[in-house]
């Protein structure tokens, strides 16, 4: 049973939506692969996390799923995912860290 609710910002259908990347780089067997990790993530205190899935970059948690990389900040009870990428080399982009980052604090201003 899950202890951590899980969010995604921004919503569906709005600019660097995590869903829209989701539906529109992944093909299905992808987006169900990263969907089955974070559930398995919502089920686990952070510490007890797989070190081969998850590392801290920039004050964010990244999850590494085949050639993606999902991004997420643990706030109260809730994971919730700020952006979604193609992984493109070996180190993250900046780009997809700043946009994280962006979409991080626009969630906690509202």
């Amino acid at each position: 049973m899950p202890i951590w609710k899980l969010e995604f910002y921004p919503a569906e259908g709005q600019r660097h939506s995590p869903v829209d990347a989701l539906k529109g780089k992944c093909n299905q067997h992808e987006q169900a692969k990263i969907v089955r990790m974070l559930a398995s993530l919502q089920e686990l205190e952070p510490v007890n996390w797989p070190p081969k899935w998850v590392k801290n970059v920039s004050g964010l948690v990244q999850m590494r799923s085949g050639n993606f990389r999902v991004y997420l900040k643990v706030i109260d009870k809730t994971i919730v995912v700020v952006h979604v990428c193609r992984k493109v080399a070996q180190e993250a982009k900046p780009s997809d860290i700043e946009t994280a980052l962006a979409n991080l604090n626009n969630y906690l201003n509202e």
